[in-house]
């Protein structure tokens, strides 16, 4: 939840939208004129830039997740945990090349995750975010 409330802090969708309007543009007018003349190359040259900057994005939205939940007291290491759970899942799967995903590998964010987080020396107290009660009620709430 705080990756994505990252992405809405930060105008991640605002600048895609504006980044995409601009390449769109460029690429029309590369190829001779709006609509016209529009061939793969720039569609592949859209793609290529646009999920390097779909990373980047993705990146900017962990670091400010970790900070929002490091300054709400919760422990980064459970969106870590995350991460490796969904590398778990992607294990044995074929993995497009980095350079066409939109999003950096997760085991990459694990990592950098628990880089970013605070350390043991940093002496951060950190709590639950749901009481065992309401855990236990949320887990029997998502079991048919």
């Amino acid at each position: 939840m705080a990756h994505e409330l990252a992405h809405a802090e930060l105008n991640h969708v605002r600048q895609k939208i504006i980044k995409e309007a601009g390449l769109s543009l460029l690429m029309a007018w590369i190829s001779g004129g709006l609509g016209l003349g529009h061939s793969g190359i720039h569609d592949l040259a859209r793609m290529l830039t646009s999920t390097a900057f779909d990373r980047q994005l993705e990146s900017q939205a962990d670091r400010k997740a970790v900070e929002y939940l490091t300054k709400a007291g919760i422990n980064p290491e459970a969106f870590a945990v995350f991460m490796d759970r969904l590398a778990a899942k992607e294990k044995g799967e074929l993995a497009p090349p980095v350079w066409l995903s939109t999003h950096p590998a997760s085991p990459v964010r694990a990592f950098q995750i628990r880089r970013l987080a605070p350390n043991k020396q940093d002496k951060i107290s950190f709590s639950p975010s749901l009481s065992d009660t309401d855990w236990t009620a949320l887990k029997n709430s998502t079991n048919p």
